[in-house]
């Protein structure tokens, strides 16, 4: 980096040199020489590119205003909101438990994980051994993977949490511990430790839009992620499971004496947020297009 005054971005290379780019950035301030654009403009200006004989490539860029800070910002907008619609997905389901036994159930990322690779189990079988192809495979894989994982944590619960339902806090929370690893082991065993490439759920078709970048994949995932958001909310405050479900919240006892089904809500409870988690772990995979046995652990401590 060193000091300098100009506001172009000029770019000088010999292509038959080498073949990679080497950018020189010039600002008000400083010159800086990296094998990317590192300098920050303003504002978008003049352009041009031109070829000489000699096989010499220049690029030149005007720079005015003030606009970089918000282009940049609508940027990191975009990502954003697309990163933290996964994240609260996994995290409402997290939220359900919670709220309904008083317990962090630390097994919860592992459904997150457990809906990409089940997802990609069904995605393989619709493919391979019905035919189907295209978004009615996407489609089906992508709810038959979800309502797969909801089962399993219906399972879960039964088997692990419920015969401690009225221990300490502490037990319960050792148990999902226990499921966490048992689930993690088990996926690396079956389909080994290794990343595994996730095939896209969306087509990646880019918008410019205020100067940043937006894809299709994106917006997909914003629609998915809202869509079930909203289903989870309208089933909460205005179904009959969803008052249940809160009764039981309240206060189990007083539930049990009005007659309620507390044991049903429970698993309601297990089926609904694991289903949550694995629609998050599907579109996560699908954004960064790959998937590992530890993607849940992560993930689940951001959540």
């Amino acid at each position: 980096t060193a000091h300098g005054s100009s506001f172009l971005s000029h770019i000088d290379k010999d292509l038959s040199q080498s073949s990679i780019p080497i950018f020189t950035c010039a600002q008000e301030d400083r010159l800086t020489i990296d094998l990317g654009f590192l300098c920050k403009p303003s504002s978008l200006g003049r352009q041009g590119a031109t070829f000489n004989n000699t096989g010499q490539f220049s690029f030149q860029l005007g720079i005015r205003g003030s606009l970089y800070p918000f282009l940049h910002f609508f940027q990191q907008l975009i990502n954003g909101l697309v990163l933290g619609s996964i994240y609260a997905l996994i995290a409402l389901g997290y939220t359900m438990v919670y709220g309904v036994l008083r317990m962090i159930n630390f097994a919860h990322g592992e459904m997150f994980m457990l809906g990409a690779y089940v997802a990609f189990l069904v995605l393989s079988m619709l493919i391979g051994t019905v035919g189907a192809a295209g978004a009615i495979a996407l489609t089906a894989a992508f709810v038959i993977a979800i309502f797969l994982v909801g089962v399993i944590g219906v399972g879960i619960e039964r088997v692990a949490y419920k015969p401690l339902r009225n221990s300490t806090r502490l037990a319960p929370m050792l148990s999902s511990l226990g499921v966490s690893l048992s689930l993690v082991t088990g996926i690396q065993i079956l389909a080994g430790p290794q990343p595994v490439a996730f095939p896209s759920f969306f087509p990646v078709v880019r918008y410019q839009v205020l100067g940043g970048t937006i894809t299709s994949m994106q917006i997909g995932i914003l629609i998915a992620a809202f869509a079930l958001m909203f289903g989870l909310q309208f089933l909460v405050n205005r179904s009959r499971i969803g008052i249940i479900v809160r009764a039981v919240s309240e206060s189990r006892p007083t539930a049990q004496l009005l007659g309620i089904n507390v044991n049903g809500a429970i698993s309601m409870v297990f089926f609904v947020g694991p289903l949550l988690g694995a629609a998050g772990g599907i579109l996560y995979a699908s954004y960064y297009g790959i998937m590992t046995p530890t993607m849940g652990a992560v993930i689940g401590l951001k959540a």
